[in-house]
């Protein structure tokens, strides 16, 4: 799966929290470097479901990401 998303073309959109303790936000640092698509949002002083503390930013965001993605 990870070698897949490193060769994508589809366009991968992550949300996440800077105190997400699930899924650190660390490694989507580490693989924002890896996946060519990845737009990686972090929120600040948010946890793992960190649209549910931000909803209208997060609303926002997904749909001018929607709004300005490539078909692929």
């Amino acid at each position: 799966m990870l070698n897949a998303l490193k060769h994508t073309n589809v366009p991968i959109l992550h949300l996440n929290g800077d105190h997400d303790i699930s899924f650190p936000v660390e490694n989507w640092y580490a693989m924002n470097g890896q996946f060519p698509t990845l737009n990686l949002i972090t929120y600040p002083r948010a946890g793992h479901a960190a649209h549910f503390q931000y909803p209208e930013l997060a609303a926002s965001q997904i749909a001018a990401f929607i709004r300005n993605t490539q078909k692929a």
